[in-house]
């Protein structure tokens, strides 16, 4: 059986007092994670352990294998002692529906 709070979530137009009545909410959204900023690149391998990765696959096209950020994210693998794979084979398509 839904509590009562839940029950009056589930119906659309609450108005304003309704909301401000409901006592507790929670909400979880399940997403990745995602970095921005110098040197996060390098904390790759880190993250992997963390996932007890024992080996993995770094995937990317032929136009950016021997670019900075892939060879870092190569190192910071390699560093931690996982078993790392390169695919260099990554294909974009573009179709045109019409």
């Amino acid at each position: 059986m839904l509590s009562k709070s839940i029950q009056n979530l589930l119906f659309v137009g609450l108005s304003k007092y309704q909301i401000r009545s409901i006592s507790e909410c929670a909400v979880q959204l399940g997403t990745s994670n995602l970095r921005f900023g110098v040197g996060c690149t390098k904390e790759v391998g880190q993250d992997l352990v963390g996932l007890k990765a024992k080996k993995v696959g770094v995937l990317t096209d032929f136009n950016l294998v021997n670019l900075p950020p892939v060879q870092i994210v190569l190192d910071s693998i390699a560093k931690e002692g996982i078993d790392v794979s390169l695919y260099p084979v990554v294909q974009v398509f573009v179709m045109f529906l019409l």
